[in-house]
């Protein structure tokens, strides 16, 4: 991945020196809605900067969710779903696909990724994909991504993301490599 580009009128950076995606109209560049979680009424955007188990956080993180979130107030009591895009790669998703939540799956409404070994994609391989999680990436369900996900500790950098799929060997808790060329985890 190369340097990033631009930022786009919703805080979006592009890849590779490119201009960031375009947002919803109505937000500012920057500003992130929220949505569930335990926001009150008033609690409309995300409190950035913020801390968390010791990490400060400029953007919303997956961090022990599977979807990204932030603090919706100084005091970090508060907190909300990230109305955000999240991309995907692998599944038999295409370039540039992105969830779409929420949806109907299994009898149940689907708002943020969904773990793999709990409820895997319909007529996905059956090999273990032990911390993957995924969701449809169009209306019709005939599509779906693995979603990425933020990575924190290890010698990973603020943003990234995993490069491959999560693995409990040698570590208690999950982990993946966050460069392609396997240098950061």
């Amino acid at each position: 991945r190369g340097p990033s580009g631009p930022t786009g009128p919703r805080g979006y950076s592009g890849a590779n020196g490119t201009q960031g995606r375009e947002g919803r109209p109505g937000i500012a560049a920057g500003d992130v809605r929220v949505f569930g979680g335990s926001t009150e009424e008033g609690d409309e955007l995300c409190h950035f900067p913020f801390l968390h188990e010791g990490v400060v956080y400029t953007r919303c993180t997956t961090h022990g969710m599977n979807q990204p979130w932030c603090f919706v107030d100084r005091a970090r009591s508060r907190w909300g779903f990230c109305d955000i895009e999240i991309e995907v790669q692998q599944g038999d998703s295409r370039p540039g696909d992105t969830c779409k939540f929420p949806y109907r799956y299994e009898g149940r409404e689907v708002t943020q990724c969904e773990d793999w070994e709990t409820h895997a994609p319909p007529n996905s391989q059956s090999e273990a994909h032990n911390g993957v999680t995924w969701c449809f990436t169009d209306e019709e369900k005939d599509r779906y991504g693995v979603c990425q996900q933020e990575v924190g500790g290890g010698t990973s950098q603020p943003g990234d993301v995993c490069s491959t799929p999560c693995r409990t060997d040698f570590s208690p808790r999950p982990w993946c490599y966050s460069s392609p060329d396997k240098s950061r985890w």
